[in-house]
């Protein structure tokens, strides 16, 4: 069966790695778990060596996280009004665009008794979740109406690169800058949060400053990765790859790798047509497209080629494997992080952790 291989070792050293250089920047890191699903003790070394109660990206993640440390964690997507209840009992802190989410977080926490803050996302650039920073004030001055003795508002963030790809600027840590000082104006006192993600900023940070009213860096596929996809990353002793998907080896056969006869769509919707090569020696592997992306996958045998996958099958070139593999054998693949992230979603593969850490520091 397949499932992944998770060096927590790896992972802490990443998690510490990462927590000393932001502290050396006077910054902390916020470690996010949006990549790792619900796995509890992806979580804990999180925490333990990353020196924060990690974010999750849904709901049901920060109940995870929350029952997994018994600590409430923070919700990193925008809260949907549906679940203000269950938010505010799981996660201390929000980060919220919407009047109407803020209303909602803020009866929630008054009725539960429970306290909770906000940050208010604002878009500089990405084109997905935020205020536009014209209407920043005009929000604000409402979350500050709502404030109570259970609610409050902390502060501001953004991210990057996260949609369109659009790369940190200095234009739009100039902007953030000015909306900071313009939330200090509003609330009265200096934010306590100016939260900057993701793990894109991290080269950009090897050549530019960030403003000096930031507060936070969320990163987590760096974290994950150990690396951001083929760009610099100042700091220095990460461990690559922590996180290995490992599949079983169903079937290896020797087949044509094309054949006469009219194309339409494959079972994705896929307009392709083989390329003839000849006969070619195959390996037929337990996942597919519903458990990662296995186009995105890197075999850790050399000589292994990905040809194509359908919704539970992955189809390997196996003819230059060194070794070449057998049924029941078991080969070992690096993710990107879409590969990761569906990997640890998926409901159908294991997860086999390699180290048990306790008393991270």
């Amino acid at each position: 069966m397949a499932r992944l291989v998770i060096d927590l070792d790896g992972l802490a050293n990443n998690a510490r790695r990462l927590r000393d250089y932001c502290e050396g920047r006077g910054l902390t890191m916020l470690p996010v778990l949006k990549g790792a699903g619900f796995d509890a003790e992806v979580a804990r070394v999180a925490r333990d060596a990353g020196g924060a109660v990690p974010a999750a990206a849904h709901p049901f993640g920060v109940q995870a996280v929350h029952e997994a440390l018994g600590e409430r964690a923070v919700l990193l997507t925008m809260p949907p009004c549906s679940r203000a209840e269950a938010i505010v009992a799981h996660a201390y802190r929000s980060f919220v665009s919407e009047p109407a989410a803020i209303r909602a977080l803020s009866l929630a926490a008054q009725r539960a008794g429970i306290p909770h803050e906000l940050v208010l996302f604002v878009d500089v650039g990405d084109l997905r979740e935020g205020c536009l920073p014209a209407q920043l004030s005009g929000i604000l001055r409402e979350a500050v109406s709502l404030e109570h003795d259970l609610f409050r508002v902390a502060g501001l963030a953004t991210n990057f690169g996260c949609l369109t790809g659009l790369r940190p600027s200095h234009e739009a840590m100039e902007c953030m800058d000015l909306l900071a000082a313009e939330a200090a104006r509003v609330l009265g006192r200096t934010p306590d949060v100016l939260s900057l993600g993701g793990s894109i900023l991290l080269p950009w940070m090897a050549e530019h400053e960030l403003p000096a009213c930031a507060t936070e860096l969320r990163l987590g596929e760096t974290l994950l990765l150990g690396h951001f996809q083929d760009e610099h990353v100042p700091v220095a002793g990460l461990t690559p790859d922590p996180v290995l998907l490992e599949g079983e080896v169903l079937e290896v056969a020797r087949k044509p790798t094309s054949r006469d006869g009219a194309y339409g769509p494959n079972a994705l919707g896929e307009l392709t047509r083989p390329q003839d090569r000849g006969e070619r020696l195959r390996a037929l592997l337990d996942f597919g497209v519903l458990d990662t992306k296995p186009w995105e996958l890197s075999c850790r045998t050399p000589g292994v080629e990905y040809v194509g996958a359908t919704s539970n099958y992955a189809v390997f070139d196996v003819e230059s494997a060194d070794p070449v593999p057998k049924p029941g054998d078991r080969l070992l693949f690096s993710m990107g992080y879409e590969a990761l992230a569906r990997a640890f979603h998926s409901r159908y593969l294991e997860c086999r952790h390699t180290a048990a850490l306790a008393g991270i520091s």
